[in-house]
């Protein structure tokens, strides 16, 4: 068997491999990283599969955390399989999964009051509400974007209670409830549909519309259309003025307007 030894024109065909399979320019300098950390512990010997295992072990008694070794190894499997060399790929460490994470890497509230406090002070009002929706709703980073003046806006959710789990969207809303036996819940989804919410059964074979409104329609809605009627018929003037809604979708038309800027606006 040949023996392979890891030089120039190797890393530059992994190199060509890693762009011709479209990878970000960070995911290449990040495996081309780890390659020559390997190459240099090899220190100009052939490659193996048993050297390969001996500098993951060798990883691990230098203080590398589980998780990055197996990025490293990762990255070195790739480079054996862009060069053919699949005889040499090791396997990554096995790691428990953790249900929970580390105390000691958890926020206190007052570690979290005091960062508000700061970005506050600092003028920095957006990164203070980034902090409040992070540590209020337990989402990821990468999860911020789903947060939008849309999905606020939307709610699609029948009605507010106690004690419940509340997931609102632009396309539908869920609500976790208390069940009628002690310690049971039960789930409850609901989207819009032309104008109604609509409460979708999990296990139904049809939609159902939310019972919670007549018809489907909220009561406030036909209370404003009987209104309305009435005082066409009547020849007076509605309740709810022209210049009012205009006002309404003023302030609608800010909201968004603030979004999109990252700043607040002005009202007049």
């Amino acid at each position: 068997m040949k023996r392979q030894r890891i030089t120039e024109r190797e890393l530059e065909n992994f190199v060509q491999n890693l762009r011709t399979s479209e990878r970000s320019a960070g995911t290449i300098e990040k495996y081309v990283r780890d390659v020559r950390k390997f190459a240099a512990w090899l220190e100009g010997e052939a490659v193996s599969r048993e050297r390969a295992a001996a500098w993951r072990d060798s990883l691990l008694e230098r203080g590398y955390a589980p998780v990055t070794v197996n990025s490293m190894v990762a990255a070195v499997n790739r480079f054996f399989a862009a060069l053919g060399w699949e005889e040499y790929k090791v396997k990554a460490l096995k790691i428990q999964r953790r249900l929970f994470r580390d105390s000691g890497k958890e926020l206190s509230r007052e570690e979290y009051e005091r960062l508000v406090s700061a970005a506050h002070t600092q003028g920095r009002e957006r990164l203070a509400l980034l902090l409040e929706t992070i540590c209020s709703t337990g989402i990821r980073v990468s999860e911020v974007k789903y947060i939008t003046v849309e999905a606020a806006w939307a709610l699609n959710i029948p009605d507010a209670r106690e004690a419940c789990v509340t997931v609102c969207g632009t396309k539908g809303g869920a609500q976790q409830l208390p069940g009628d036996a002690p310690d049971s819940y039960q789930w409850r989804l609901v989207k819009a549909v032309y104008g109604q919410l609509v409460s979708v059964v999990p296990d139904g074979p049809e939609p159902l519309l939310w019972t919670g409104r007549k018809n489907g329609v909220d009561r406030a809605l036909l209370m404003e259309m009987d209104s309305w009627l009435e005082d066409l018929e009547g020849g007076r003037p509605h309740a709810v003025r022209a210049e009012q809604a205009a006002a309404v979708v003023r302030v609608i038309e800010a909201m968004y307007e603030s979004a999109r800027q990252g700043r607040a606006i002005c009202l007049t």
